[in-house]
């Protein structure tokens, strides 16, 4: 895991109407691309795979994923392509929001109990003037989908 001080910009997303963040050093790129190939006896929140300009990426639905209601695919749909290791997963979001600079005395260590979420998923949370961000730690969220990419 990385240190929370050390996070500079983070790339804000939604989920329903919860505010998430990633820190941008994990980012590779966001996708509009929508289209997805169905992988059989994949886990749950495995949405499919898609081909990045050749390179055949693994997509996590973060709905499902952190346990909110699945929804049907919209035109604000997002794939947010991440660095995990070696290897390229994405991450379905609902909305992109924003990108911004992170002043590290507004975050705070996570301690936040979400129902039904594992706690581990979140690094820390980002206090904005007007509301919150939770940060994901993409290591954690990714720990246990090793063997679902391996599959792809």
């Amino acid at each position: 895991m990385y240190e929370l001080k050390d996070i500079k910009e983070l790339a804000l997303f939604k989920i329903d109407e919860a505010l998430f963040g990633i820190n941008i050093d994990h980012i590779q790129e966001i996708n509009k691309n929508l289209k997805f190939t169905r992988v059989f006896n994949a886990a749950g929140y495995v949405k499919g795979v898609m081909n990045l300009r050749g390179q055949i990426v693994t997509v996590i639905d973060l709905r499902v994923k952190l346990n909110y209601t699945k929804n049907e695919m919209r035109q604000g749909n997002r794939v947010v392509i991440v660095k995990h290791k070696s290897e390229s997963v994405g991450l379905l979001v609902d909305k992109m929001e924003d990108i911004i600079e992170v002043e590290p005395e507004r975050i705070e260590n996570s301690s936040a109990k979400i129902a039904g979420v594992n706690p581990e998923y979140f690094a820390g949370i980002y206090k904005l003037d007007d509301g919150l961000v939770i940060i994901l730690d993409v290591d954690q969220l990714l720990f246990e989908d090793e063997s679902s990419a391996a599959v792809a």
